[in-house]
């Protein structure tokens, strides 16, 4: 009868154990997965109170799961200090240290100690470390409150057991809290840019003067609404990607070379030339290229400014006209 019972804990430890390694693996809730723990560890053992006690410091931390019998007292959200625990301890329990004391009024541990567990109301404990990334996170702990008890090797294995699942709980709710503040960073930087980008659309299509947006080779990115009107394009999308040098008749497209050659090697160049409209209206432009620089101080776009001077070349032609002497 007595293997009879040996062997039904067995069964129901690795049931237990199984248990908790699916819920690990289906759910990303950490809350749910610890609690779920000290309650059936508590129901298995058949003991008065079951924490998981959350290392904050050497000698203190606080208790942040707990499952525990009606007539004894909770510790949930308690912060606990003991004096008795020092570096070397704490060490010890990285390294795996396992405790369990039958009966704290046996001699076998500091006064200190003592009067901590015995204003805690408790008898008997078994503590096993909570490992993170070979930290030590905190412990497994089962408090008996009632009587001294016997822990059996079985209880301490299941203990052991369940403390790597909530390890890998936790470095598994780590790697999701990473992801989930990676996207919401990569989400506000994506808000901030459209923003900025919609900002300085609204203040290019507000000059009067045409904006082309030029990549690193010259073609064209944008186009602001002065651009469209004063180049009488219909349709930006049959420029895209076309060459900004293709617009200049071969009078000027030297000089619109040099602009992007200058602007290429990060210096601004200006320069007025003749250029028609794609529709065939004569426009004469004062233009200014000048480089846009990436975070690391490289070229990375070109803006061209071209500012329709039309009526100003005219005036003048016409004012050299009537200066003109009549032979």
């Amino acid at each position: 009868m007595q293997l009879r019972s040996q062997l039904q804990q067995r069964i129901e430890r690795d049931q237990l154990i199984s248990q908790t390694t699916q819920k690990i693996y289906q759910t990303l809730d950490l809350d749910e997965i610890l609690q779920t723990t000290v309650t059936e560890v508590r129901q298995f053992l058949q003991t008065d109170r079951v924490v998981i006690y959350r290392l904050q410091a050497e000698d203190w931390g606080t208790v942040v799961k707990e499952a525990v019998g009606a007539e004894w007292r909770p510790l949930l959200g308690s912060s606990l200090h003991d004096p008795c625990i020092h570096r070397d301890y704490a060490e010890s329990f990285r390294q795996g240290l396992v405790t369990l004391k039958s009966d704290i009024h046996d001699g076998s541990i500091a006064p200190c100690h003592v009067e901590l567990l015995t204003k805690l109301q408790v008898r008997a404990n078994l503590v096993v470390p909570i490992l993170q990334n070979g930290h030590l996170w905190g412990m497994l702990i089962a408090h008996h409150c009632a009587a001294p008890r016997q822990w059996q090797p079985l209880e301490v294995e299941l203990l052991k057991e369940l403390a790597v699942q909530v390890g890998i709980a936790l470095r598994q709710a780590e790697l999701y809290q990473q992801a989930q503040d990676e996207l919401t960073e990569r989400r506000r930087i994506e808000t901030e840019l459209r923003e900025s980008e919609e900002f300085k659309r609204r203040i290019l299509n507000s000059s009067s003067d045409c904006i082309n947006l030029l990549d690193i080779n010259g073609q064209f990115l944008y186009i602001n609404k002065g651009g469209l009107r004063l180049l009488e394009i219909d349709d930006f999308t049959l420029y895209l990607n076309q060459a900004w040098l293709h617009l200049w008749p071969d009078s000027d497209r030297p000089a619109a070379e040099t602009a992007l050659a200058t602007a290429k090697a990060g210096e601004l160049f200006r320069f007025q030339g003749f250029r028609p409209t794609v529709k065939g209206t004569p426009k004469w432009w004062d233009v200014a290229v000048t480089p846009i620089l990436d975070a690391t101080g490289q070229v990375s776009q070109i803006l061209a400014i071209s500012r329709d001077i039309t009526d100003q070349k005219q005036a003048e032609t016409e004012l050299k006209v009537q200066q003109t002497p009549v032979s």
